[in-house]
């Protein structure tokens, strides 16, 4: 059986990663890669009734959490992110409503000039008294840092009539948090 040499930068365009007979790469790839930035921030006590912005979030930092990077800066309720590039917004509340049929939205907000909603999800239990969890996610690409995002949470009765019910947060306790994860550079 013969062998066949194989040309492996045949066909391919650009730069092709070279090794220095190490573990690490002398070209075509960044070393280390992989995140930059990951920062999670916690409601810090409960909130009854319509609230936008929602501006009671500090950073996760009990029990060993932490963030990577440079993290995100928070100001009244607007949070605005330390590099351009893609990345990874999560709304996650735990909310209680003491009404039956009441129902809950909670919004992920961009451009702090305009206030356009970009995210926003509606959930509803049929029976009163009842805890529940809602999340919603969208993937953003920065490319200003004058944009930034805030957080909403407005509640109705079936009928459109307000609603008591209640966003639940707690300081040393992740019961309604936001995400933040650069995934990449635009």
């Amino acid at each position: 059986m013969a062998l066949t040499k194989l040309n492996a930068a045949r066909g391919i365009t650009g730069a092709t990663p070279v090794a220095n007979g190490g573990t690490a790469l002398t070209s075509g790839f960044v070393n280390g890669g992989g995140l930059t930035e990951s920062d999670m921030w916690v409601l810090t006590a409960n909130i009854t009734g319509d609230t936008e912005p929602i501006t009671t979030f500090s950073r996760v930092d009990d029990d060993g959490q932490g963030h990577m990077g440079t993290g995100m800066s928070h100001s009244s309720g607007n949070f605005t992110f330390p590099s351009t590039g893609f990345w990874y917004v999560q709304f996650t509340a735990s909310y209680y409503r003491p009404q039956s049929d009441s129902i809950c939205h909670l919004s992920i907000n961009t451009d702090t000039t305009r206030n356009e909603n970009i995210a926003r999800s509606y959930e509803g239990v049929p029976d009163s008294n009842e805890y529940s969890t809602a999340s919603i996610n969208c993937l953003l690409d920065i490319t200003d840092l004058a944009h930034g995002v805030s957080f909403a949470w407005t509640n109705a009765g079936s009928s459109g009539g307000a609603s008591s019910g209640v966003i639940l947060g707690a300081d040393g306790n992740n019961l309604t948090t936001v995400w933040f994860v650069k995934l990449g550079d635009t």
